[in-house]
Parts: C-alpha cells; structure tokens; sequence
C-alpha cells in the first residue's frame, strides 16, 4: 500500500485486515493533541502542574481534597 493521509484509505485497509497491531506510548497521544503526562514546562505536561508523588497521597488529600479530587476530575476528562 502507498503512504496516504486519507482516513477513508485508512479504514478500508483497516477493516479489510485479519491482524491489526496497535503501537502506543510516549508521543503518540502528544502528536494527537492529548496533553502528556510529563510535557516540558509550559507545554502542558499534566503532572507539571503538581507533584504526583505529593498529590497521590493520602496526606495531600487530608491537606486540600478540593485539590485532590479536582486533579483527578481533569484526568478523567482528558481520558474521555
């Protein structure tokens, strides 16, 4: 198959074949406009913005679960 940007080419090949191979990690949701976790500063990177080994913890929670549950109310959306 020649290289093509053509969704529609995409799917057909897609839907025609019998094994299909999903490769996924670092860069990929970036290049798809999905924050990353760990962006360099300023770009965006979720955990930039706090700590996840301070605010994933039972004190940070006691401390300002407004905080906490706020956090994990963006990470949900982003993942939806």
């Amino acid at each position: 198959m020649a290289n093509s940007n053509s969704i529609e080419a995409f799917r057909k090949v897609l839907r025609e074949s019998r094994h299909v191979v999903a490769v996924a990690g670092a860069g990929l949701s970036t290049a798809s406009g999905i924050p990353s976790w760990r962006g360099q500063k300023g770009q965006g990177g979720i955990w930039n913005f706090y700590d996840p080994a301070i605010l994933a913890s039972l004190e940070a929670f006691t401390r300002d679960p407004s905080l906490v549950w706020h956090h994990y109310h963006v990470l949900r959306e982003i993942r939806h």
